[in-house]
């Protein structure tokens, strides 16, 4: 006998979101057919989180996966949470239930390749008048990135 000891134990759920709102039996996504998965994920408004652990997620993912880095399932409604600081993040984080937004970090909206490069320039700039030129140049992009934030979050 392999297993003298075995012992089986039946759970409503495998990995737990440790919140007693959420049920797993009501609260389910659509199904997707394995021979359709890598044309569902390659559409442009698709987004995968892979949300398993750290050490799971360093073995393999899949391109372009959104990964947030939490050590366990439990973590990941805080992930969602405080990751709400650019408009996609923010539809994210409000599609899996954030309430609001506790901190918004303006700096991840100049992580764009475009914007990136007028951070850049107003970082270098060796005057006061070039770098508000710079400036100049990132107040349009925050300016909407707040308003898209606000519009997704309103109604909470």
């Amino acid at each position: 006998m392999p297993f003298p000891r075995l012992k089986v134990k039946l759970k409503d759920e495998i990995v737990t979101i440790g919140d007693t709102t959420v049920n797993p039996q009501q609260n389910v996504g659509t199904y997707i057919d394995p021979e359709d998965w890598n044309e569902f994920i390659s559409q442009e408004d698709v987004l995968v989180l892979d949300t398993r652990n750290t050490y799971e997620v360093s073995i393999g993912s899949f391109k372009g996966a959104i990964q947030p880095d939490t050590t366990n399932f439990r973590e990941f409604p805080k992930w969602v949470e405080e990751k709400a600081n650019i408009p996609k993040d923010t539809k994210i984080a409000k599609d899996f239930g954030a309430e609001g937004i506790g901190l918004c970090r303006t700096e991840h909206m100049f992580f764009d390749e475009e914007r990136i490069l007028s951070v850049r320039e107003m970082i270098l700039s060796k005057t006061k008048e070039d770098r508000a030129i710079a400036l100049r140049k990132l107040l349009p992009h925050q300016r909407k990135d707040f308003i898209d934030i606000f519009k997704i979050m309103s109604g909470l």
